[in-house]
């Protein structure tokens, strides 16, 4: 209920304006036709919230849809992880694999993170997506990137992320730029994505 209130306080001048007289025209129309002074009452209330919410549908709509795509399929997922040989490590188990991220300015940031070496792993790649629609009516677009055996084409592991506009209402008053994108309690950087795929042998 806060959430739908904010939304009201971010678009409530276009709404109080326009929206909600013609609403309230509308709510006591509907329910003229009914003899009982109590039903009349109940039909005229539902029918004036239905109408009060309906310019912020798909902004629910799209809310709800986003938080379901962000717990059930966003992500890191591994499919298959792959065991490399000590040559793809090296004397302090560190792998040979992965070009680490090198800064002068933060030197703490050394080592830290990465990315994947295909020139090291030539049987391996990556593949990326840019920002794609996943749902024009809700605008909501996905990005993924994915690694896989470039033998068989078998995908060991996924990345996916959702992320959307916010509704067409709110984007024409008063933020035209809003919007949100998956949250992950559990974020992993992209060298301890890659070292869950990749493993060393198991001895």
């Amino acid at each position: 209920m806060n959430e739908l209130l904010g939304l009201y306080v971010l678009a409530g001048p276009l709404l109080l304006l326009l929206w909600v007289p013609i609403a309230l025209l509308i709510a006591f129309a509907i329910p003229k036709r009914s003899s009982r002074r109590g039903s009349r009452f109940l039909t005229g209330l539902i029918a004036f919230l239905v109408l009060l919410f309906l310019p912020l549908a798909d902004e629910i709509a799209g809310r709800i849809y986003l938080k379901y795509l962000c717990s059930t399929q966003g992500g890191f997922k591994v499919y298959r992880t792959v065991e490399l040989p000590d040559e793809y490590w090296d004397e302090d188990g560190d792998p040979r694999f992965i070009k680490f991220t090198e800064s002068k300015i933060i030197p703490s940031l050394n080592r830290v993170d990465g990315t994947l070496n295909l020139d090291v792993l030539t049987d391996y790649g990556k593949e990326r997506t840019g920002w794609k629609p996943y749902s024009n009516i809700l605008s909501i677009s996905q990005s993924r990137y994915w690694y896989y055996e470039k033998k068989t084409g078998d995908i060991l592991a996924e990345n996916k992320n959702y992320s959307r506009r916010c509704g067409r209402i709110l984007r024409i008053f008063p933020a035209g730029s809003c919007g949100e994108s998956c949250v992950y309690a559990d974020r992993i950087n992209t060298k301890q994505k890659i070292l869950s795929v990749f493993v060393p042998v198991k001895k």
